[in-house]
């Protein structure tokens, strides 16, 4: 169980990196406590 939230931990940063360097682009969130979806989006 811990690898796979320091796996998505690592996903979640790469998003993130890549969407701040992509302007017009955002992250959305969908989810719950017990699952979690992102899609990164551009505009």
């Amino acid at each position: 169980m811990l690898m796979d939230q320091l796996a998505a931990l690592d996903d979640l940063a790469t998003m993130l990196e890549e969407c701040a360097a992509t302007p017009g682009s955002c992250l959305w969130f969908a989810g719950d406590e017990s699952s979690c979806h992102v899609r990164r989006v551009s505009v």
